[in-house]
């Protein structure tokens, strides 16, 4: 399968092996560049400190080990400044470990299973 793309689109990456100094710089060109439109962050790399306020979409990836760490990834773009409405989308395989894990989140936040 291949993948054609007529225009470049620029991204920012936060993961364990990025530096804290990097870190910032990465935050900052993805709220103020115009030209960055997707920020690629480990739930666990991201879900400190970090501000994405200009986000409209959070897509995780990745299922975080505990519902409060999934809640404060989600925080990140739901900090001060943030005056628009946020979709999250959170992907899980169906048939998998990932699904049994997605259940137990459920749990620990809702109290039931979905």
């Amino acid at each position: 399968m291949e993948f054609i793309c007529e225009k470049e689109i620029k991204f920012v990456r936060i993961d364990g092996s990025t530096l804290a100094r990097d870190r910032q710089v990465a935050v900052e060109a993805f709220r103020l560049s115009s030209e960055v439109k997707i920020a690629v962050i480990g739930i666990t790399a991201g879900g400190v400190g970090l501000d994405f306020s200009s986000a409209q979409n959070v897509v995780f990836l990745e299922l975080p080990k505990s519902a409060s760490e999934m809640l404060q990834a989600e925080d990140r773009a739901h900090r001060r400044g943030q005056n628009n409405a946020v979709n999250i989308y959170i992907f899980c395989a169906k048939d998998t470990s990932d699904e049994s894990h997605w259940l137990q989140l459920n749990k620990s936040l809702f109290g039931f299973h979905l």
